[in-house]
């Protein structure tokens, strides 16, 4: 009887472990701070330094780069679900879909979903880094 009760602790024991790593891995995927999936760099860490105007003006000559589409103000709205999200940064629209699951702040960056989004982006909270990353989601500029 001790032997078969010694084997029930030890598969008991088994389990919780394997469960409780699952559980971990699970946690961690979904950790805030984690860059999207198709770039290949670790996550970067938000920095108490002011965002300068220079590392801004090279996000926006990287953007500008890019083949241009005009959005309304209407058609950035429709975009604000998680399944969907574009920003609108500056008069320049981003589609951050696949950046909202790795977002530091994380649903803090719905606030704005869809609309105007600037004022939150240029806030204390977001490292220079964040310039290096937006040109990546741009997708047009918003329509005068």
């Amino acid at each position: 009887m001790s032997v078969l009760s010694f084997w029930t602790g030890l598969i008991a024991l088994v389990l919780l472990v394997v469960l409780v790593r699952h559980q971990q891995r699970q946690r961690s995927a979904r950790q805030p701070g984690m860059r999207p999936e198709r770039r290949n760099e670790p996550a970067y860490v938000a920095s108490t330094k002011p965002v300068t105007h220079q590392a801004a003006n090279i996000a926006v000559n990287r953007a500008e780069t890019r083949t241009k589409t005009v959005y309304t103000t209407e058609e950035v709205s429709r975009h604000c679900t998680r399944e969907s999200l574009w920003l609108i940064i500056d008069g320049r629209v981003y589609d951050v879909t696949s950046y909202v699951d790795h977002h530091p702040g994380g649903d803090a960056i719905f606030r704005n979903a869809g609309r105007d989004s600037s004022a939150g982006f240029h806030g204390d909270q977001h490292p220079e880094k964040v310039n290096e990353i937006i040109p990546d989601f741009y997708i047009g500029d918003l329509k005068q």
